[in-house]
């Protein structure tokens, strides 16, 4: 509706080695939020705030792909075939290959409203049943029952309006030895076409090609505070799509180098291939099979990458490496075109035991959570992917400080 005009990519094999947005290999700061075109109209976390956010390290961590050393072009390649190993193997399916080399612009509307809120939380008698929408979920097995007691989320955070993008710093640093040329400000943002904040929308995107050769001009952004248990939500109206893009919404540990801190993927794929869920960490974690898929199906997509270590959150990039983390996800895999037509919630909750990463389309938006009083537990019926590390634990000792405070 605002977008402005944007030019095709270059078509150089040199253009093409490189990617926009590259976020398997580590960046600094590590504060990566929303990148290369990617768009909401809220940004909602809610919890409690990190005492202790730590310092965030400038040094991009030694084991990526390019530690080898070699050409920008050379490292990017690697880092995008190592990628594209872990949608092998029948995941994704419905791609459409017509849209090509252009960079599709993004918008959204304004869903959340404001308010000042605290974090409390109170407890649920173990033999209370189950809640009707969770029994009534069109699932493959029936709806487990709860984690934990019922938590009451409160507001803590949010983004949106003209103001959407005061709680973001614009990072420019890029690890990824792509095509990126970060802006510095939300200013440079507005002025380069990459950036814009209305009362009804919020976009993010590449804009036109750079000064320096192969790159384009594009926004990189993180949140200013981090959290440590939380629930996250964010509605999208578009997401970018074609040929020569890798947008992302993800979360990345702070304090830490990358990926001791975790990182959780929300929203990631490249080019036309379907986007996945995935989990980062350099410490020992594999999750349990059993307690993975209780609610319904959800293979590891990095199992082919991984030379079949299931469900392994253990990650080091590199030429050869086969650590590449876990990724359980309901099948199959959109595009990223099969995304931009279902807008809705992405939304992500972290407690001491597990995190739970769901999808609600526009139409199902629940009304506890348009009414500022979300209820997750909930919301099973909309899971893409579940991270049992609690249920884990003989694999996956110490669930609770798997995932560092995060930052969006």
């Amino acid at each position: 509706s605002s977008a402005l005009p944007l030019q095709t990519f270059p078509k150089s094999s040199s253009y093409v080695q490189r990617v926009l947005h590259l976020t398997c290999s580590g960046m600094a700061p590590k504060t990566l939020l929303l990148s290369a075109a990617a768009v909401c109209s809220y940004l909602v976390i809610t919890g409690a705030s990190s005492d202790d956010h730590g310092s965030v390290e400038e040094a991009l961590i030694q084991s990526d792909e390019c530690a080898g050393g070699g050409s920008d072009e050379q490292c990017a390649l690697a880092a995008v075939q190592l990628r594209g190993q872990s949608i092998q193997g029948g995941f994704v399916q419905g791609q459409d290959r017509e849209h090509g080399g252009v960079a599709h612009p993004t918008s959204a509307d304004v869903y959340f409203v404001s308010g000042n809120f605290t974090l409390s939380r109170r407890s649920v008698p173990a033999s209370a049943p189950a809640l009707a929408a969770i029994a009534a979920a069109p699932s493959p097995v029936p709806a487990p029952a709860p984690e934990r007691g019922h938590v009451k989320y409160r507001l803590d955070w949010e983004a949106k309006g003209t103001n959407f993008f005061e709680g973001f710093d614009f990072l420019t640093s890029d690890g990824n030895h792509g095509a990126s040329d970060f802006v510095r400000s939300y200013e440079d943002a507005k002025k380069a076409g990459v950036a814009m904040a209305t009362g009804s929308h919020a976009i993010l995107r590449a804009g036109s090609r750079s000064f320096y050769d192969f790159k384009r001009v594009t926004g990189k952004v993180g949140t200013k505070k981090s959290w440590k248990h939380f629930l996250a939500a964010v509605r999208f109206h578009h997401v970018p799509y074609g040929c020569g893009i890798w947008p992302a919404f993800f979360t990345l540990g702070t304090g830490v180098e990358w990926p001791t801190g975790g990182e959780m993927d929300i929203l990631e794929y490249v080019n036309d291939q379907g986007s996945m869920t995935s989990f980062h960490t350099t410490k020992q974690c594999k999750l349990d099979p059993a307690q993975v898929n209780k609610y319904g199906s959800m293979p590891d997509a990095n199992l082919v990458a991984n030379k079949n270590n299931n469900y392994d959150c253990s990650t080091k990039y590199c030429a050869t490496c086969t650590s590449l983390g876990c990724a359980p996800n309901k099948m199959p895999l959109l595009t990223g075109q099969q995304w931009a037509n279902r807008p809705g919630v992405f939304a992500m909750e972290r407690t001491a035991s597990f995190t739970k990463l769901f999808f609600i389309p526009d139409a199902d938006l629940p009304g506890d959570l348009s009414a500022g009083n979300p209820t997750p537990e909930a919301w099973d019926r909309w899971i893409i992917s579940y991270y049992p590390f609690g249920d884990s634990a003989a694999t996956c000792p110490q669930p609770d400080d798997i995932m560092a405070s995060q930052m969006f």
